[in-house]
This record gives C-alpha cells, sequence and structure tokens, in this order.
C-alpha cells in the first residue's frame, strides 16, 4: 500500500524524499556502471515484504530450490523474518535487509547496493507480486543479472510512472491476476519452466523452548500492526474467558514490542483466567515454536496466523475487507485449519484506505460480533 499522507506539508516531504532517492541511484547506477560486471552462475531471489507473504511464498520457494538445484542462491530478505529463512536451510546464502535503513539512510543503501552489484548474478529473480520502486525494483537493478525476472504485478505499491520506469529493468515480466498470494506465486515458478501446482506453505515442527512455562496452551494475538485493523480488545477478553471456561487453557498473548499497550489492555481485568504475556518477548524463531505447539490460534490477519498455517496448528482469522481472498482465506481446495471472520460490506477490495472511518477501527471489523468469533472457536477446539 503506498502511503499518502493526508498532511500536506508531510505529503510535499514524501515528494522530496522520493526525489533525492531516485537522484541518489541516478548518480549510484551511473558511476557503478563503469564497473567491470563479475560473471558467474549465482541466482538472486528478491523477498522484501512482510512475514506473513514470506510464509505464504515457501510453499514456492521449494520449488524453485528444485528448478536451480546445483547453483548458488542467495536470498535477499526482509531483516524481519531472515533469522526464520537461515533456520529452513533452503538457500546458500541469505542476505539481511533494513528496509528502514535502505531508505534513509545513504550509507546503507550504498553499502546494501553494492554487495548485491559485486554479487556475480547470472539471475535475478523478484518474487513480490506488488513490486516497490525504492527497495525491491532498486535491488533487481543493482544486481546487474543477464536474466532479470518479476511479476508485472500492479501499481499498488508503486506509483505508474515508477512502475514504468523499473518495468524497463526486468528481461521477463510474469503476468499474474489479482488473486490469492498462492496462486501468484504458482505463476511466478510456471514462468520458469516448472510442472507446478499450488501447495500450503510448510514450517519444520520446531521444539519448544524449555524455559517456556506452559505446555498446554492456546495463543491469542490481539494486535494487527495498525489500530485500524484490530478486533477491539474487549472482544478478545471475551473470547479468553468462554475459552477457559470451556478448556481450562492457558492463554499467551503474543505480538511485537511495538504493541505492548495492547498486551496490557488485554490483561487488565482477566485475573480470574491464567495468561501469560509473552507481547514483545518473542523472536521470530521462538514465536514460530510456540505456535507449532499451541492447541490453536485467535487472532487478526497477521503473519502469526499464516505461520500457525505452515505448522498445521488450528487457527481463528478475523478478517478486514481490504483485500479479501489474497491472503485469506485459502483457496478451499487446500484445506488449511483456519477458519476466517469477516463481515462483507459493498466497500471491499479497498487496499485499507476506508473512507467510512478512516481514523478508527474499520467497520468491516468493528462490525464482526463476538458470537461469530466464539463460533469459530468452537469448531476448532471440538476437532481436537
Amino acid at each position: 500500500m503506498i502511503y499518502r499522507p493526508k498532511n500536506k506539508i508531510l505529503a510535499l516531504l514524501v515528494q522530496a524524499s522520493e526525489f533525492i532517492l531516485a537522484a541518489f541511484d541516478c548518480i549510484y547506477f551511473l558511476l557503478s556502471g563503469l564497473i567491470p560486471r563479475r560473471q558467474s552462475d549465482n541466482v538472486l531471489i528478491v523477498r522484501l515484504d512482510a512475514i506473513g507473504d514470506f510464509v505464504i511464498w515457501l510453499a514456492a520457494a521449494k520449488e524453485i530450490r528444485k528448478i536451480f538445484a546445483g547453483r548458488r542462491l542467495t536470498l535477499l530478505g526482509n531483516e524481519l523474518w531472515t533469522d526464520l529463512a537461515k533456520e529452513l536451510h533452503w538457500f546458500d546464502a541469505v542476505w539481511s535487509l533494513n528496509r528502514k535503513k535502505f531508505l534513509m539512510n545513504p550509507f546503507y543503501r550504498l553499502k546494501m547496493l553494492g554487495k548485491i552489484q559485486s554479487g556475480g548474478f547470472s539471475i535475478s529473480l523478484h518474487t513480490v507480486f506488488n513490486r516497490d520502486f525504492f527497495v525491491g525494483d532498486v535491488s533487481v537493478k543493482a544486481s546487474r543479472a543477464s536474466r532479470r525476472i518479476g511479476f508485472s504485478g500492479s501499481t499498488e505499491n508503486i506509483k505508474p510512472r515508477n512502475k514504468r520506469i523499473s518495468d524497463g529493468w526486468y528481461t521477463e515480466l510474469v503476468t499474474s491476476g489479482q488473486k490469492h498470494q498462492l496462486d501468484q506465486d504458482a505463476d511466478f515458478v510456471r514462468a520458469l519452466g516448472a510442472n507446478y501446482e499450488p501447495s500450503l506453505p510448510s514450517l519444520p515442527r520446531l521444539p519448544l523452548p524449555r524455559e517456556f512455562p506452559v505446555k498446554d496452551y492456546y495463543i491469542v494475538i490481539p494486535g494487527a500492526g495498525h489500530e485500524m485493523r484490530q478486533w477491539p480488545v474487549e472482544r478478545f477478553q471475551e473470547i479468553a474467558r468462554r475459552t477457559f471456561v470451556r478448556t481450562g487453557l492457558t492463554c499467551v498473548l503474543c505480538g511485537g514490542k511495538r504493541e505492548l499497550d495492547i498486551g496490557r489492555a488485554f490483561s487488565r481485568d482477566l485475573s480470574c483466567i491464567p495468561v501469560l504475556d509473552m507481547v514483545g518477548r518473542t523472536s521470530l524463531l521462538y514465536l514460530v515454536s510456540i505456535i507449532a505447539h499451541a492447541r490453536f490460534v485467535i487472532g487478526n490477519d497477521t503473519g502469526a496466523i499464516h505461520i500457525a498455517v505452515a505448522t498445521s496448528t488450528p487457527s481463528v482469522c478475523i478478517l478486514g475487507g481490504a483485500h479479501p481472498g489474497r491472503y485469506v482465506p485459502y483457496p478451499p481446495a487446500l484445506n488449511a485449519q483456519m477458519k476466517t471472520v469477516m463481515h462483507p460490506m459493498d466497500c471491499f477490495h479497498c487496499d485499507w484506505h476506508c473512507t467510512r472511518n478512516p481514523d478508527g477501527v474499520v467497520p468491516c471489523i468493528d462490525a464482526i460480533p463476538v458470537d461469530d468469533v466464539w463460533k469459530a472457536v468452537e469448531e476448532s477446539i471440538a476437532k481436537e
């Protein structure tokens, strides 16, 4: 989603920063083009999106590994999830990129562009459907690979004029439609010459850390990266009360460091039930391990929900109407252990540019009642 500040001053600052980045890159590529290209048979995969997108892509990643068997495969990934990528041992090298530093710190940007250029890649694969100009596309151009393959994609994360420019940085563009990411990933793999059908992602069942204090539990994810996408905390509390009455299980609360306030708000007034607050206290690998051993997971549409699918942990996802069907729910034929709860509205597919309540929880999420979520939770409990 393209950031569109409402404040005119902020909008001007964003435009100025984009102009500076474009000028910086223009000078860099002009000068670096004078350096002879190093020849090798290495393959670069550029994947710089969020945790959930990466987890969904893992199904296709296995197939890409097979296609390029015997060749050195380097993954340039978002540092949010590269520790997990290294744990999989599917790639010969995993390079971490901090998106914020790459956009804000010219020295870091110069360092990373130079590292990519010196990799000697003959093929560069940008496997993200909704490309972005100043991070993903620029990284592909920096690779100087003789084959640069990416999605034709959309203008969701890139301005049309920038897309017209960066389309020319690729030697091959893969056409795919606005459909589930698994189907988009399958189109990309097939464009590489493989006979491939979509499948669910899978992650190894990492052992539960010895220091983890509970063995029989379920997980609640009350955060969603932005308050507009979050089902109200008091409704999660009610689900926790009902779950304890029904099962007696401990509620383990998970989320990122920016969601500490949400964790405290959830734990407030819940002294009557066991709650273990792990918000801001887990690495990604730690989170994967405790999700894999949980009875079930309840949460908003976040990366943790996709981790649950990849570890075959039953889950209940509270879904807004920004882009239903693109990531959640999963294609029915794949039988993911996920139940989706949403409130259909005629304004669906807004990509979070909500016009009905832009300053609070979006109405498509706020309208989801506790009883609807509880019904899905009960069905997940009954399957155990």
